[in-house]
Formats: C-alpha cells, sequence, structure tokens
C-alpha cells in the first residue's frame, strides 16, 4: 500500500493519537473533532501552519512507523526561549500503568473496561493485558498524567503507575515464547525542518 502524505495548512488544529489514528481537533469554540486518519496509511506529514499543536506521542507514533514530521514554520528564539530543547534519553520519561481489577460482577467488569477506555483516550498504548505504556517528554507531563489516572481509578483492584527514563526503557528484555526479541529503540534524534 502506498501510504498518504498529510498536510495540515489550517491554524489553531491539535493532532494527537487516539487508538491508532491521528485525530485532527478544532482548537477554537467545542473543540470538535474534524477528522482521522489511520497512523498505518501516514507515509509523511507536513505541518504548514501558526498555532498548530500536537502530542509527544503523535511524534513518536510516527517515527516508529518511519514517517517523517516536517514542520514548516519559523520559531523565534531568544535567549530566553526554552522551547528548542536537547533530546535527551535521561529527560525523556515512560509512564507504564499496571492494574489487576476485579471483572466478577457486571459493574465491575464495566468499570475496569471505562478504566482501560480511559487510559486509551489519554494516549497510553497497551504493552501487554492489564499493562499500559505512556511516552512523555517531562517529569512535570508524568505528574499530570498521574493525576488523571488517579482521577479515572474504579472503586475495586490495585493500580501501579511506574515511570522510567527513555533510556530505561531500551534496556527492557522482551521474550516472545522463548525467542528473545529485539531491543525497544527508541528515536534517536527528530528532524524538524
Amino acid at each position: 500500500m502506498i501510504g498518504r502524505i498529510v498536510e495540515v495548512a489550517d491554524d489553531r488544529r491539535h493532532l494527537f493519537v487516539s487508538r491508532g489514528f491521528m485525530v485532527v481537533q478544532d482548537t477554537e469554540g467545542e473543540r470538535k473533532e474534524l477528522g482521522q486518519v489511520p497512523l498505518d496509511d501516514i507515509a509523511a506529514f507536513i505541518a504548514n501552519a501558526h498555532g498548530l499543536s500536537y502530542t509527544n506521542n503523535l511524534l513518536v507514533a510516527l517515527v516508529e512507523r518511519g514517517a517523517p514530521f516536517v514542520l514548516c514554520a519559523a520559531i523565534a528564539c531568544d535567549g530566553t526561549d526554552r522551547r528548542i530543547a536537547m533530546l535527551s534519553g535521561y529527560r525523556l520519561m515512560w509512564v507504564m500503568v499496571m492494574f489487576d481489577l476485579p471483572v466478577v460482577e457486571k459493574a465491575e467488569r464495566k468499570a475496569a473496561t471505562d478504566f482501560r477506555n480511559t487510559l486509551l483516550d489519554l494516549g497510553f498504548e497497551m504493552a501487554q493485558f492489564s499493562v499500559y505504556m505512556r511516552f512523555c517528554s517531562s517529569q512535570t507531563q508524568i505528574e499530570t498524567y498521574g493525576k488523571r489516572v488517579e482521577s479515572a481509578l474504579p472503586g475495586g483492584g490495585k493500580v501501579n503507575i511506574l515511570q522510567f527514563t527513555d533510556k530505561q526503557y531500551e534496556r527492557i528484555i522482551t521474550f516472545r515464547g522463548k525467542a528473545k526479541q529485539p531491543a525497544n529503540k527508541t528515536p534517536d534524534q527528530f528532524n524538524l525542518f
């Protein structure tokens, strides 16, 4: 399949990942959803608008699929601007939510499903059953998502929220059956044009 080249040229748009799709949302008024594109269909992304915002999870998802993210905009940097910082594997973080929830009663199953769906809506991806992960760019972002997860907790069960650096993520050892899988590799660098 030939992938699509997606360009966003309209101002005031927010882009994020939800359940395998890149979602485009208006940032004014009701913040309505304007459209979705399957991540696997995107060959390249061009951001050519002012007031465009996007999540780090979107950047990671595109890089994992080999789709370049091209930013066509001038960024004014003075001595106090800290927006452009070196991407360090010791600054970039991951959040992992592990849980064991009761699912005996119908209400418990609904609460567990609602909790999983909330994690997906927050940009977490399922690593395995009852283990969800999300990439974060800072400790502040981790704290924000920790509070959001805490506000969505169901009444029973056990939930753990772990955090670790990108460098530690690269050192995860994974097996499928008895076969050892290659090490997790995160992007070394984002190229912004």
